[in-house]
């Protein structure tokens, strides 16, 4: 409320209630897979959109945020090679997606856009999911500061990394091998 009491020039550059409320979602969004320890509330017109519980379980934030049965569509990945540790889940091959609206990276708990780990994840899908569908993931990855360089961009979504090629490598193996030995463990159908 009054948000823009002491600077009302600035709301004259809001665009419309909905495309604003999507970019409060998007927000929320990130920050309460990054924080599953945190509840979050969101409404919207005073409707409910989403809330999420606060247990520091993320399957369950991940239930609350888009749907129980996406969440059911997951597998855990935990990798931990001395330097970089990769947590969270990743979709099952046959539950690919047709965009890639349900990835999500975070480096040392900050959301982050990174072609490095965007291209380890799908190459490690390569060759299981079909062409023009794209898993889903919500991936914690990590690693020392100084491997790191968040003042790439103003916003903090982008990063670079010291070792490319070494993110890229842990990354690869833990998607890798939590969707293979998930599969090998699960009654899941294997294939559609």
């Amino acid at each position: 409320r009054d948000l823009f009491r002491k600077t009302p020039a600035r709301m004259k550059f809001l665009k419309k209630d909905a495309t604003e409320a999507g970019y409060i979602s998007e927000i929320l969004t990130n920050l309460a897979l990054a924080n599953p320890h945190i509840a979050f509330t969101f409404k919207k017109d005073g409707k409910l959109v989403f809330t999420t519980a606060g247990d520091g379980n993320l399957k369950n934030t991940i239930a609350c945020l888009f749907s129980a049965s996406f969440s059911n569509e997951v597998c855990e990945v935990n990798h931990n090679d001395g330097k970089y540790t990769v947590t969270g889940y990743t979709t099952y091959p046959h539950y690919s997606r047709q965009s890639r609206n349900m990835q999500f990276a975070f480096i040392n708990g900050r959301y982050v856009k990174n072609k490095t780990v965007l291209a380890a994840v799908e190459n490690a899908y390569k060759g299981t999911v079909m062409v023009g569908k794209f898993p889903g993931y919500v991936l914690d990855i990590a690693m020392p500061f100084d491997c790191v360089d968040v003042n790439v961009h103003p916003a903090k979504t982008e990063v670079r990394f010291a070792n490319d090629n070494e993110v890229f490598t842990s990354v690869y193996r833990a998607v890798k091998n939590a969707f293979t030995d998930a599969q090998g463990k699960c009654t899941c159908p294997k294939d559609l």
